[in-house]
């Protein structure tokens, strides 16, 4: 994702019975590299038992967390592109 410059993904979890403790040190690992080129992940259709685990150790004040691909969309909408600024500034 990050050699396609892809940094706004979001990653649909709702099959995902568990998720290790690795696979959460991946996502919060690159997920610095996301934000520096203004991307981000978020996650939908988060399952109870792994909200659960991601609310006791407090990464869900560190990751975005919604529903549905409709909310992760309009999060996406909120973050602006620096160059889309910069062109309207230009005006």
């Amino acid at each position: 994702m990050l050699e396609r410059k892809a940094f706004r993904v979001i990653l649909d979890i709702e099959e995902l019975a568990y998720m290790s403790s690795a696979g959460v040190g991946i996502i919060m690992g690159i997920l610095p590299d996301f934000r520096k080129e203004n991307g981000d992940i978020i996650i939908i259709k988060m399952p109870p038992k792994i909200r659960n685990l991601f609310d006791m150790l407090g990464f869900s004040r560190l990751i975005k967390i919604r529903d549905d691909v409709g909310q992760a969309v309009a999060e996406f909408k909120k973050i602006e592109q620096p160059s889309e600024q910069k062109e309207a500034d230009a005006y």
